[in-house]
């Protein structure tokens, strides 16, 4: 056997996913200036919602330390603002100016680490995964809350908040490659159950036809609020909150904090740093654990992500 054929044992293929979490995400940036300064090696991000939001200056190269001053720099009424501009990441608002300036004109293949983000079709009522075009544009539809901020279009579809199908978009961090995955979780998917659900269920599909009535073609016209209010609810009945297929799963303490809320980014931020100091022990047994068996000079044996059309 040459040495080009000879196998070694590689270390893993480390995944992060961020899940969604509101103005709780700034708990995303805490667990990434951790992982950063203890060396642990990130191959390949997804994120979804606010995820989506830090995961992508993370995937351009901007150091944890810079997007942390950033965070500590943002006051309740830089959120306020942004929330008042329907989460526009744009220069209307001085939180929204920030990523603007850091993704204007970035496109996928422009980043230094694999990435891809999670949106939903709000016609579809399906998740969407994004890995290819601008990346400014695909975070801004996996950050759109549905009813309180405007679909983007993406193609043929109307995309909107990517957080309504996994606690982490682990999934998507799999499909980018990642051989052991480490997924930050800050809350997970809202489901109603029992008679509710069922209730609920009907004003969807009331305002589901009262939307289809109004005229609005998906092809011409951006979906509105109907609509909108109709894809949230029918996922609060249809997804359920599900354990998530990760190998370290961190859990900053943020569950009691409102994800609406402008007032709590700075303990969002301590508590990451707290659950991911937490979890490097976890994650060093992960890091010893062989990958696989592989050929030196071999390929990647990294799946193909789906992606939109357009």
């Amino acid at each position: 056997m040459t040495t080009a054929e000879r196998p070694i044992v590689a270390r893993p293929r480390v995944g992060l996913a961020l899940g969604a979490g509101g103005t709780k995400g700034a708990a995303h940036v805490g667990v990434l200036k951790v992982l950063s300064e203890a060396g642990v090696p990130i191959d390949c991000v997804a994120g979804a919602s606010v995820g989506a939001l830090y995961g992508a200056p993370f995937a351009l190269g901007h150091d944890p330390q810079d997007i942390e001053r950033n965070v500590r720099r943002t006051s309740p009424r830089d959120v306020l603002r942004f929330f008042r501009h329907r989460l526009t990441i744009g220069p209307q608002n001085p939180l929204g100016e920030r990523f603007h300036a850091a993704l204007d004109g970035v496109r996928f293949e422009d980043l230094k680490v694999p990435y891809a983000v999670v949106a939903s079709d709000v016609l579809r009522r399906e998740p969407v995964l994004i890995r290819e075009g601008e990346v400014l544009s695909a975070v801004q539809a996996s950050i759109s809350l549905p009813v309180l901020a405007r679909p983007v279009r993406w193609g043929d579809r109307y995309l909107v908040d990517g957080g309504y199908w996994e606690s982490a978009p682990v999934s998507a961090v799999r499909a980018l490659g990642a051989e052991r995955v480490i997924a930050v979780v800050l809350g997970d998917p809202a489901v109603v159950s029992g008679r509710r659900r069922a209730w609920v269920r009907r004003l969807a599909s009331i305002l589901e036809r009262r939307a289809r009535r109004s005229g609005r073609d998906a092809t011409r016209k951006a979906p509105g609020l109907l609509a909108c209010a109709a894809f949230l609810l029918y996922t609060m009945t249809e997804v359920r909150p599900a354990t998530t297929d990760a190998d370290v799963i961190i859990r900053p303490r943020v569950a009691h904090l409102n994800a609406n809320s402008p007032f709590h980014m700075q303990l969002s931020l301590r508590r990451g740093e707290e659950a991911a100091r937490e979890a490097l022990p976890r994650i060093e047994a992960m890091l010893r654990e062989p990958a696989r068996l592989t050929a030196i000079g071999g390929a990647s044996a990294a799946a193909p992500l789906p992606r939109t059309p357009g």
